[in-house]
């Protein structure tokens, strides 16, 4: 089944890449974004499009992100909000620049170098990619606890390993403020698109459908990548602490 639904969603991503190449060239010509060079499409899923590019006046590599304006938007909060209120956000992804109106909303990312969770072995994990595993996946979520908030979606292709065995964690446009703190966090509208994304949202990693709590799905994470037991014992302990329901 993931085989069918990764062919599809590379097949509507070619498409739309054809279908709109003219409109995004102009768009790239006379938009604030014009000042960027696409030099990668990477083919993707139908609710995102993903580009690496170039800073035309420094030659600074980025990562470029469209979407509906809804969770472009949803997103940079996310992002905005934790960058504001956690100590330590190494982890996070960096926000270059952002368009929020027009026919393609987008965002700019400093580009990470490295390679997604998913995509390693895990056979060749070292020793100190599983301790920094342990120590950065504790305390992202003793942070979100302490903030109430939730990712929803943490999975290993949402886990960037950088060169030096850094740590990231993208893709925001989930991220719910359980507290209500942030009114533009809240629930997805209900509607029968969202409601369907909501039900698929940490597939595999999350405690059953509908059901999201980031400790159980990091604490999943290191159990596949085998991390020692004794950390893993310990890092359980936050399991349950923060969790909701669809």
């Amino acid at each position: 089944m993931k085989i069918v639904f990764h062919l599809k969603s590379a097949t509507f991503s070619f498409f739309w890449y054809l279908n709109n190449i003219a409109i995004l060239e102009r768009y790239f010509k006379y938009k604030r974004i014009s000042k960027y060079q696409v030099a990668l499409f990477h083919l993707w899923k139908p609710s995102a499009k993903y580009f690496t590019g170039y800073l035309k006046s420094t030659n600074q590599k980025v990562f470029i992100k469209f979407g509906t304006e809804y969770f472009i938007r949803r997103e940079i909060e996310a992002i905005q909000f934790l960058s504001t209120n956690l100590h330590s956000n190494m982890w996070l992804p960096t926000i270059v620049d952002y368009e929020t109106d027009g026919r393609y909303p987008n965002i700019i990312f400093n580009y990470i170098e490295g390679t997604p969770l998913n995509k390693i072995s895990k056979s060749n994990v070292t020793f100190q990619l599983k301790n920094n595993m342990f120590n950065i996946f504790n305390e992202i979520s003793n942070l979100f606890y302490s903030l109430g908030v939730i990712h929803r979606d943490i999975r290993p292709h949402n886990i960037i390993i950088g060169k030096n065995n850094e740590i990231y964690l993208i893709d925001f446009a989930f991220l719910i403020d359980t507290n209500k703190r942030n009114s533009k966090l809240k629930e997805l509208p209900s509607t029968p698109e969202n409601i369907k994304k909501l039900t698929v949202l940490g597939h595999g990693y999350n405690p059953d459908c509908g059901i999201w709590d980031d400790a159980y799905s990091f604490h999943k994470i290191m159990n596949e990548f085998k991390v020692e037991e004794k950390k893993i014992f310990k890092f359980s302990k936050l399991i349950g602490n923060l969790s909701m329901n669809m």
